[in-house]
């Protein structure tokens, strides 16, 4: 220590003077570390509930119906709308369960596009796919005054779970309605397409069955926002039928889904 230094002037030219021993941490270098994050091998085992699904056998150009064996309306034999809805749900994944899956259930008048309404919701726990319990049956009560005015319903199940891996099978839909019809005679079956879109739209009308010399009034049809149309549906009954047949009506826009009616002919 020179005269004019104090000792803490002394300290600071000690220190400074050995390199090894440093005032502060270099912040421009940064310690390779390894991360610390953990990567997983496999992705998480995730549940999959869902039910049978229109848009997801449309997408896979399976053959699709709107008398759907996932809902129920109407029982066998029956042209008037049940007490309940039932709706079976299920989970396809053998990998993890759905507990705490959410069933919604809404309904329409019958026919393609129009406003829905909610009946419920109901929730449910699903064990993994192919064990006791992958599977349940939900009754939705329909209240009287919607059985009082229609005898047949549009009606659309929602599936929710937060950590589905499949949401194309969550959705699924039910149309049904039913008439006699004789044998060597023609017979039709009418319903209304409505336009719930917000803009001009073209529809595209397809028979998915081939049989009974199936013929649809209106093949496509352009409606404004809130227009509906009749819709006529008429087939050729064989004078050899002696047994039911079962057809399906669907609307497309673009290609994509819109809309569905099933109806039996009972000979």
């Amino acid at each position: 220590m020179t005269d004019h230094q104090t000792p803490g002037m002394a300290m600071v030219a000690w220190v400074t003077k050995r390199p090894w021993f440093p005032l502060c941490p270099d912040l421009t270098v940064r310690e390779n570390r390894p991360g610390c994050c953990l990567v997983p091998e496999e992705p998480p085992k995730r549940p999959d509930p869902g039910l049978y699904s229109q848009s997801e056998l449309l997408a896979a150009g399976s053959a699709l119906s709107w008398d759907s064996p996932d809902i129920t309306t109407n029982l066998s034999g029956r042209t008037t709308l049940d007490e309940n809805v039932r709706v079976t749900v299920r989970n396809y994944s053998a990998d993890a369960s759905a507990v705490g899956t959410q069933v919604g259930l809404e309904y329409s008048r019958f026919g393609i596009g129009f406003a829905r309404a909610a009946i419920g919701a109901l929730a449910v726990d699903l064990n993994r796919a192919g064990s006791v319990g992958d599977e349940r049956t939900l009754d939705f009560y329909l209240p009287s005054a919607v059985r009082d005015e229609h005898d047949n319903i549009s009606v659309r199940v929602t599936v929710n779970h937060p950590h589905d891996r499949n949401a194309a099978n969550n959705s699924g839909e039910q149309a049904w309605s039913s008439s006699s019809a004789t044998a060597g005679a023609a017979a039709q079956f009418g319903f209304q397409l409505h336009n719930s879109l917000g803009a001009t739209t073209d529809f595209d009308l397809l028979v998915m069955e081939a049989d009974w010399s199936a013929n649809l009034s209106d093949g496509q049809v352009t409606l404004m926002p809130g227009q509906a149309r009749n819709i006529t549906l008429t087939v050729q009954v064989p004078s050899d039928a002696s047994s039911p047949r079962r057809f399906n009506v669907v609307a497309l826009v673009g290609g994509g889904l819109y809309g569905g009616v099933h109806h039996r002919f009972d000979v």
